[in-house]
């Protein structure tokens, strides 16, 4: 890193952050020097999936805009964004590492770790999985740097920050996908319902769900809206990566209507497909799964593993309502991303316009700290991201240079800003810093996502 007097020295870079953004940040002492005044940052993703990669080019976009001539040339015209891009993959084939990091959660955790106490980056975008990001903020929360994920939901994450948060002592883990505490809610009420798509309503499921941070708080949280709505029964089965197979044959012999799936694993998920078309006891059951699933790498599988087309006819799932082109700002966004990455994959896919907005309010957050604070910190970002939701203030549309030149505008005179993203609103509370999004439930129709169903965020709705 670079100190004030420009004498910049060689950060011991570790194998699984060498990809960066702009891609010669610390490629050798000139760039080093050239790039002395921009604030580094981090981003953490398992670039195994295919889908995350698509979310770390979505980061790389966002700063490519707030670096850019367009744009006013960083914060201030004085300082860019630069971004240390680290993989969270477990340290096996194709990947070498040589840490011998065998476990997900401990592949986010050693990258947090070394972002956090070797590159002192006042903030991390990710990580991808709620049971990684759990572990990784777990790791660096003494540390004070901001992790902002845009795709872990689960409940259990709002209760790692403190309980009681404020303007001077902010907590330091946001997300711009919404907690699964209404998702586990809409899918009760659905299952609930006749309608829709649904000519009877479902009472007793099979719940398969992965023994993690996400999977286990939406299935208890699931349970618990079921069974206070009329539901009759449950029948668990918690799986691991070994034993999937035994709970997908536990499952189809249950005597039950409906077989929820719970897991953000995208192989796990096509898995599943694929074991219980082999089976005749799926043939009456109907299938339930969360919003991992909206992704084309799990209904029509990869160039390693294809799925079986049977029981896609059978599903109903959710996912935070998306956007669509006609809303501007994410149509800007799409437009943008396609542009500049012809083949990184669908814009439109799940989560890929939250980690655009992640990036964008971190950005912000350093903005604010630039602005207002003595020094860029962690505290400093985290400060300015309760700054973002203000109804009564200038709306700064993420992805825009209007955007982000109003952003400054206000930040200077120290005033809070309402964003818009390109996933949402990203309306934060700032009683416990969560963002909010309406459910939507879909059907597979022809390989693509056709919704049939939106439950509002006010949750009145779901306790009629």
């Amino acid at each position: 890193m670079c100190a004030d007097d420009g004498f910049c020295v060689q950060p011991a870079i570790i194998k699984r952050c060498e990809e960066t953004f702009p891609e010669d940040l610390f490629r050798s002492q000139a760039d080093r020097l050239k790039y002395k005044d921009y604030v580094i940052v981090g981003s953490v993703f398992d670039n195994r999936i295919g889908l995350f990669v698509q979310w770390e080019k979505a980061i790389q976009l966002a700063y490519s805009q707030v670096n850019s001539n367009a744009y006013g040339n960083g914060i201030d015209g004085q300082r860019g964004i630069g971004v240390i891009l680290c993989d969270a993959a477990t340290d096996e084939e194709p990947f070498d590492y040589g840490d011998g990091i065998t476990e997900l959660a401990g592949a986010a955790e050693a990258t947090a770790n070394w972002l956090a106490n070797d590159m002192k980056v006042p903030a991390i975008v990710g990580v991808d999985r709620s049971g990684s990001t759990q572990a990784a903020f777990q790791a660096i929360q003494s540390q004070q740097v901001v992790m902002v994920s845009p795709s872990s939901t689960s409940p259990t994450l709002t209760g790692l920050d403190p309980a009681s948060v404020t303007d001077e002592a902010p907590g330091f883990l946001w997300r711009t996908a919404p907690p699964d505490s209404f998702q586990s809610k809409a899918i009760a009420k659905d299952m609930l319902s006749v309608g829709n798509g649904r000519t009877t309503a479902v009472t007793n499921v099979a719940a398969l769900y992965l023994d993690d941070a996400y999977s286990v708080a939406l299935y208890e949280a699931f349970l618990e809206a079921f069974l206070d709505n009329g539901g009759t029964e449950v029948v668990p089965f918690a799986f691991s990566e070994e034993t999937l197979a035994e709970a997908v044959r536990n499952a189809g012999e249950a005597n039950v209507q409906e077989v929820l799936v719970i897991s953000s694993d995208l192989g796990q998920l096509r898995s599943f497909l694929n074991l219980a078309a082999d089976r005749a006891d799926y043939d009456d059951k109907t299938l339930f799964f969360t919003e991992a699933a909206a992704t084309a790498e799990v209904l029509q599988g990869t160039s390693d593993e294809a799925t079986n087309p049977a029981l896609l006819p059978k599903i109903r799932a959710t996912r935070p309502e998306p956007r669509t082109r006609a809303d501007a700002t994410f149509d800007n966004f799409v437009g943008a991303y396609t542009d500049k990455f012809p083949d990184g994959g669908n814009a439109e896919d799940i989560f890929t316009a939250n980690a655009f907005d992640a990036a964008w309010v971190v950005a912000l957050g350093v903005a604010w700290a630039h602005y207002q604070e003595n020094e860029i910190t962690g505290l400093g970002v985290a400060r300015g991201l309760r700054k973002l939701s203000n109804k009564d203030g200038m709306t700064a549309n993420l992805g825009s240079s209007s955007g982000w030149s109003t952003a400054q505008q206000q930040f200077r005179s120290g005033r809070a800003i309402n964003i818009n993203g390109a996933s949402g609103s990203l309306d934060f509370s700032l009683e416990d810093e969560e963002t909010g999004a309406d459910i939507q439930i879909w059907v597979v129709d022809d390989v693509s996502f056709e919704a049939v169903k939106l439950y509002t965020i006010f949750e009145e709705e779901l306790s009629n």
